[in-house]
Parts: structure tokens; C-alpha cells; sequence
């Protein structure tokens, strides 16, 4: 991801958006995060959705606090930082060249 390119998406951005679409973002990115490691990791992927699923509200609000801290940071980016932070990275096996 070109976190440092001039027509990068940023966080500053993505909190001028209403509410609603602040947070359906964040829950399908969190939901595809899930996902992804739930075909690889049950333990990684209930982490995941527990962190966030279990109070979505008191999880928006921390994301967001991260966004306004690195507002020149892409969303997504903010995201797995967050989501790794929490359950661990997303490492699951090493691929081969």
C-alpha cells in the first residue's frame, strides 16, 4: 500500500464522513479481516470479531481516536495496525516464491 503517496486515501478524510458510513466500513473491513483469518486461524479470526463485534461502539471509538492521532494514514491501514495490535499478526504460513 503506498501509505505516503500524495493521492492516498487518509484517515482526516475518512472522519469527515457521516456516522453511518464511518461505520459500515469499518465493519466490513473488520468482517474481510475475519474472514481471511478464519481460513487460516479459528483462534486468530475469533479475536478478531470478539475485539470488535462484541461492543462495536467502545471499538469505533478507539479506531477513530487512533485515525486522529495519524490522520495522513490510510483507513485500512489504521485498521490491521489496530487489529494486529490486538490479536496478533497476520501471519499464518510461509509462502513459497
Amino acid at each position: 500500500m503506498p501509505a505516503y503517496a500524495q493521492d492516498v486515501f487518509r484517515s482526516d478524510s475518512f472522519l469527515e464522513w457521516p456516522e453511518e458510513s464511518r461505520s459500515f466500513y469499518i465493519r466490513t473491513s473488520i468482517g474481510m479481516a475475519g474472514f481471511i483469518a478464519s481460513e487460516n486461524s479459528t483462534e486468530h479470526a475469533d479475536c478478531l470479531e470478539h475485539w470488535y463485534f462484541d461492543d462495536e461502539q467502545a471499538s469505533e471509538v478507539y479506531i477513530y481516536g487512533i485515525m486522529e492521532q495519524y490522520p495522513e494514514v490510510h483507513p485500512r491501514a489504521i485498521i490491521v495496525a489496530i487489529l494486529q495490535n490486538k490479536c496478533g499478526p497476520f501471519q499464518y504460513t510461509e509462502q513459497a516464491n
